[in-house]
This record gives C-alpha cells, sequence and structure tokens, in this order.
C-alpha cells in the first residue's frame, strides 16, 4: 500500500516551484541589462566569444570565436521589394548601424519578405545584420541557393530587402499613430 503525499509535501513542492520561478526572472533580468547595456543597436564586443554550430552532411562542428566588427563586415543591400530607393535606404541604415555597406543593387526577382543572406563563416553576422534591421533570426539563411542577385559584388552577407524593410510605408487601416523616422516625428493619416 503506497502512501500519498500529506499536505506539508504539497507546500514543500509548491514553494519549490515559487523559489525557481524567482531565480529564473532574476536572472532574465540580469540578461536583460547586460544586453540593453549597450544604447540603441546591437553591439558586438570583440572579446565576447560565442559557440556556433555548423552541421556538413553528418558531420557536426562546433567553434567559438568572437563575433567581427561591423566594419569588417562587407554587406550588400538588393532591392527585392518593388520599392523605389529601398535598396538604397536600406544601405544607408546598414552604413549608420557602422558596416562596410556596399552601392546597392536589385534582385533578378521580387521577395515577399527580407532574407539576410550569409557566405560560409558570416552565419553569426548575419543575426546581428538582422537584428540591427529589425528583422527576425528566422530570415537568416545561408547565400547559396538563396539569392536572385547577379552579382553579390564580394559581399560577406546580402540583404534581399523586402517590402517588409519600407519602415515609411504606412500601415494598413491608415493608422494615425505617430511615427518616428529619422529622428522626426509625423503624425500618419
Amino acid at each position: 500500500m503506497s502512501q500519498r503525499p500529506g499536505p506539508d509535501a504539497a507546500i514543500g513542492n509548491s514553494s519549490r516551484g515559487v523559489i525557481l520561478l524567482v531565480v529564473a526572472l532574476i536572472l532574465g533580468v540580469i540578461i536583460l541589462n547586460k544586453t540593453d547595456a549597450g544604447g540603441s543597436g546591437p553591439s558586438v564586443e570583440a572579446d565576447s566569444p560565442v559557440t556556433t554550430e555548423a552541421k556538413s552532411g553528418s558531420a557536426t562542428t562546433s567553434s567559438t570565436r568572437a563575433p567581427r566588427q561591423p566594419a569588417e563586415i562587407k554587406v550588400l543591400a538588393a532591392n527585392g521589394s518593388g520599392v523605389a530607393g529601398l535598396g538604397s535606404r536600406t544601405g544607408d541604415r546598414l552604413t549608420a548601424a557602422g558596416y562596410n555597406s556596399l552601392a546597392p543593387t536589385n534582385t533578378d526577382t521580387e521577395v515577399a519578405t527580407s532574407v539576410v543572406a550569409f557566405t560560409p563563416g558570416f552565419d553569426l553576422e548575419a543575426f546581428y545584420v538582422a537584428l540591427a534591421l529589425g528583422l527576425p533570426p528566422t530570415s537568416v539563411l545561408t547565400l547559396e541557393g538563396n539569392t536572385s542577385v547577379p552579382d553579390t559584388k564580394g559581399a560577406d552577407i546580402v540583404v534581399l530587402v523586402g517590402p517588409d524593410l519600407d519602415v515609411t510605408a504606412p500601415a494598413a487601416g491608415g493608422a494615425t499613430t505617430p511615427t518616428t523616422v529619422f529622428g522626426v516625428t509625423t503624425t500618419l493619416g
């Protein structure tokens, strides 16, 4: 005959759960404070190593390295949005973030959503480029087979610019909320 836990055991389990939740919350706050301390944009410290894993066939390799500084990364904005000048504006945003932005170009075909495509060895940096542009991590892909750009100009990372990067486009439904673009506040609508 097995014994059922008494009320004291239930209180003990509940207390442990609350303690674990508080510890997780404190750790989350500490991590967020460390990542937000850098200012308005993503920062990359040369002495902060990051572990990345690359899979090739059945083998998995792992390396620990510090991410490259933005100025060391050649990024090409390729406009596939159908919005005139959006590739150039995206290139300007990358330059403002400290990246070595190459002269923008156009894609051969339009893209529905933006993609940050990287050459081998620039996977980590591509995530930082996506972050700088406000794109989700799911937008980061390998460059091989994911570009409709005839000449990548030797870029380490190619941003296939979609209409989602058009920060000047009005929101659906005629929004009347203020929008800040390049430090100027305007009211749409």
